[in-house]
């Protein structure tokens, strides 16, 4: 459970109501660096603090070097339950893929630290060489609160041509159409009062420097 404070531009402060024992980690696929990346990470939350170790069911159900640190799997239906913080591997598209688990449940967007491990980095502000210290302020996050951004949750139906128009009465039984979601993401910033990368804002609001 989180709690956060008032915003400035889009920049809150967020403290834990209690310190944090549950942790949800998505990596890039399909790249083996980054698997032996997450176990050592893995191995390190399990012995430095204990942590519920939560990933996807395909990460636990097909990786089996994972078995040595009790991994749990998510809920697909509710993947934020019982999860404090999540921590991505990866670049932006990873970002956005932990996103897309939440786009079509009701179920909270947990605050997310993103460590760059891929090919993009708009949206992953923390060297991995920096993880052990970067995870040491979070997990202090419920005496010391953290700086996040809060992004906002995009829904955009894409329709084929010829498609006939419809209303919001009928938006979500139409069969034509094909949904895109870029739900709320929470990035935990740099640790020691060090505001967030500039970004466009639009109307106020910023937006992903993307």
């Amino acid at each position: 459970m989180f709690i956060p404070f008032p915003s400035t531009a889009g920049v809150h402060t967020l403290r834990f109501a209690q310190k944090p024992t549950a942790v949800l980690s998505i990596k890039k696929p399909n790249q083996p660096t980054v698997s032996r990346d997450m176990l050592d990470l893995c191995r390190w939350l399990k012995q430095q603090y204990d942590y519920t170790l939560y990933a996807e069911p395909a990460v636990v159900d097909n990786e089996p070097e994972f078995a040595e640190v009790g991994l749990k799997k998510i809920d697909v239906r509710h993947p934020g339950r019982g999860v404090d913080f999540a921590i991505t591997l990866g670049g932006d598209g990873t970002v956005l893929y932990y996103n897309s688990l939440f786009a079509h449940t009701k179920s909270p967007v947990p605050p997310v630290v993103s460590f760059a491990l891929g090919s993009l980095g708009f949206l992953t502000p923390f060297p991995w060489s920096k993880y052990t210290d970067v995870i040491e302020v979070i997990h202090r996050a419920h005496k010391k609160p953290v700086f996040v951004c809060a992004r906002m949750r995009l829904l955009c139906k894409v329709y084929r041509a010829g498609d006939r128009s419809i209303d919001d009465d009928n938006l979500n039984n139409s069969t034509t159409s094909t949904a895109a979601v870029n739900p709320n993401n929470m990035g935990l910033y740099r640790p020691r009062a060090v505001p967030p990368h500039p970004a466009p804002a639009v109307d106020g609001p910023h937006t992903a420097p993307t």
